[in-house]
């Protein structure tokens, strides 16, 4: 959210409710920002929203609309879950997902109609893949106990399959995530540690493979499955060896190059090992240099939105741009 925004809400600063207006009718203002605006207003001066709420409610931008629709339900929640349901099938991602999170906001008698229509949907498969996530969700928050209890064998079933089918057992992570916050995620969170091991564009380091345009390379099941279980396909030249010498040490990491006399390694943390051939007892593939376990860090959100944005990395200068130069919402 907008910080100037969020600190006139929390100290309740209503004297800025005419720019708060200003930005609203003004189609150059970024769509980001004028949905702040629309929470901010909602908050300060819900008033101001009545004469513009069903413009808004119709803007060209979807995440306009997602936040007009929220303001609409604290207004009047009949209208509002009427076009919630139209919003859930609206045939943008990011309207359609926003509505399903905002259903779970709803007391369950008020929206029991559209959870059931959305279960049929789901179990018949014609539920859009990038809301399966933020539907469960719902139903998980708000549903009945049977709707519940159908949720809950769905996913039961599901994650039944990560030994033998990890991309069935994390479909509802395939479609539908967003390119910035994966990209943050990417690029700040230490406990994944993406961008020591591989770079994008001229940032990051080579203990794995350069990803500048693994969108284009490979496709989303074969991204998700990467993250989810990284020894199931191997990058081909990424694969670590494993070496014992004779003085008992045994070394680990992908080999670099190799010649007549010495093999060169590079370890996790992107350190040249220079290994004598006459020293070494044993050598083996071993597994994949990624990490077995960067799936238990991730929400399932967040790994969703981790795939989106390397499935958006085309060697393209605007792929390839430096986190912190994003702007906006990109849903994919």
């Amino acid at each position: 959210r907008d910080k100037f925004y969020a600190v006139a809400t929390k100290f309740e600063m209503k004297e800025i409710a005419s720019q708060l207006i200003s930005v609203l009718n003004d189609p150059k203002s970024a769509p980001r920002r004028r949905a702040d605006a629309i929470v901010a207003l909602n908050s300060l001066k819900p008033e101001a929203l009545d004469s513009l709420r069903e413009t808004l409610l119709i803007d060209p931008q979807p995440v306009v609309r997602a936040a007009a629709l929220k303001s609409l339900l604290k207004k009047d929640e009949a209208k509002g879950i009427a076009a919630l349901e139209r919003a859930t099938g609206s045939s943008d991602i990011l309207e359609r997902q926003s509505a399903w999170d905002l259903v779970s906001t709803i007391d369950t008698s008020k929206v029991q109609t559209l959870l059931e229509k959305g279960m049929d949907n789901y179990h018949r498969g014609i539920l859009p893949k990038d809301c399966l996530l933020n539907f469960q969700e719902a139903v998980q928050k708000v549903g009945t106990d049977d709707l519940k209890s159908k949720i809950a064998k769905a996913i039961a079933d599901r994650d039944s399959k990560l030994a033998t089918d990890p991309k069935a057992a994390y479909s509802d992570c395939i479609e539908g995530g967003d390119i910035d916050t994966g990209r943050e995620l990417f690029f700040t969170r230490s406990n994944l540690s993406c961008v020591r091991c591989h770079k994008i564009g001229p940032v990051g380091g080579e203990v794995g493979p350069v990803l500048s345009e693994l969108g284009k390379q490979k496709d989303r099941g074969y991204l998700l499955e990467a993250i989810v279980a990284p020894n199931a396909t191997i990058a081909q030249g990424f694969e670590t060896t494993i070496i014992l010498t004779e003085d008992d040490e045994t070394i680990s990491g992908v080999l670099k190059s190799e010649d007549n006399k010495m093999l060169r390694v590079m370890d996790a943390q992107g350190v040249i090992i220079e290994v004598e051939k006459g020293n070494i007892v044993s050598r083996k593939k071993g597994l994949s240099s990624m990490p077995v376990d960067l799936k238990k860090y991730l929400s399932r959100r967040e790994l969703r939105d981790l795939v989106a944005y390397l499935a958006s990395l085309d060697g393209s200068e605007k792929a390839l741009k430096k986190f912190g130069d994003a702007g906006g919402h990109s849903v994919d």
